[in-house]
């Protein structure tokens, strides 16, 4: 008679087990990171290339206007109403927005305000543009750091995370390129197309080296513009901004301007923010560059970040 084998089975023993749990936990811990730079990656070569459309657009734009499209533009002829479109409307036909652009008709005697009491137009305005909004950028489309408010309504509308740049001041005319009835050309731009910031980005959420949230822009317009006060904070402007704000704060540079995040630059991506070149080119700007403003009458004590973001300075920039 043949022995009765006795059965056994194979079982990890709990050393064993405890050092697979150990090993599959060093190898995500080392995997996510990774996931996660491809991802925030692939989202910054989208944010390119929609800055980059952008500023194509504006090309087309200055070849069909002769011109530059304007900062932004009085939408009422009534003195009371200081309502205005944005650069962004006004460019929506050159990026495929034509029937938005059409249904707000901004190049007629239409206001904003008007606009804000159509449903049919404040459709239009909350529906968000894909190509107006960065992919890294979390949050809401709707804009809940700007609502237009005219006349004790309270209306969210999309966002933008573009925002166009008037330089180092805060006035009309100011020295940048986009600005309240702004109308520059190519050859105004005496610093050099590929020298000269163009548009760049604004970030929803807080901010990483101050404590106020700059909310993003809303590329409709505004209720409230020109401003009635010499003080940014005093009006709701989120078509462009200035470079007198350290990049990535809240905090003025100097005794420029009071602190105010609403009118500088920033992004979600780590590391810096994304800018568009006056020639169509895209650079990533570091949060380390040089910023400085010595005398606001004085471009020779500006650092390399003010003197990108005017048109005309006359002083050499290094690098960046």
């Amino acid at each position: 008679m043949k022995p009765i084998l006795e059965s056994r089975r194979a079982a990890f023993t709990l050393v064993e087990l405890l050092v697979v749990i150990a090993i599959i936990g060093v190898l995500v811990a080392l995997l996510l990171p990774a996931v996660q730079a491809a991802r925030e990656a692939a989202r910054r070569m989208s944010c390119r290339n929609n800055l980059k459309q952008i500023v194509l657009a504006m090309h087309n734009y200055h070849d069909t206007f002769k011109r530059l499209p304007p900062g932004a533009i009085p939408s009422s002829r009534f003195p009371g109403d200081l309502s205005s479109w944005s650069w962004h409307v006004l460019l929506m036909p050159m990026i495929e927005q034509g029937p938005a652009h059409d249904t707000l008709r901004p190049n007629r005697p239409q206001s904003l305000l008007e606009a804000l009491a159509d449903p049919v137009k404040v459709d239009v305005l909350a529906t968000p543009i894909k190509g107006f909004i960065c992919p890294s950028d979390t949050g809401n489309h709707l804009n809940d750091d700007r609502h237009l408010d005219p006349a004790g309504l309270d209306i969210a509308v999309s966002k933008t995370n573009y925002i166009g740049c008037m330089g180092v001041d805060n006035v009309s005319p100011a020295d940048g390129l986009f600005y309240f009835r702004s109308s520059h050309q190519f050859r105004d731009i005496l610093d050099g197309l590929s020298n000269t910031f163009a548009v760049g980005e604004r970030a929803t959420l807080e901010i990483k080296k101050g404590t106020s949230k700059p909310g993003a822009g809303i590329w409709a317009g505004a209720t409230d513009f020109p401003c009635n006060v010499g003080l940014p904070n005093h009006c709701t402007v989120g078509f462009y901004g200035n470079v007198s704000f350290e990049l990535q704060s809240g905090t003025g540079i100097g005794n420029l301007l009071l602190p105010g995040a609403s009118w500088g630059y920033s992004s979600q991506h780590p590391g810096g923010v994304m800018f568009a070149m006056s020639d169509g080119a895209v650079r990533f700007i570091s949060e380390t560059i040089e910023s400085r403003i010595g005398n606001v009458n004085s471009p020779s004590t500006w650092g390399t970040y003010q003197k990108l973001g005017v048109r005309a300075d006359g002083e050499p920039i290094g690098d960046f």
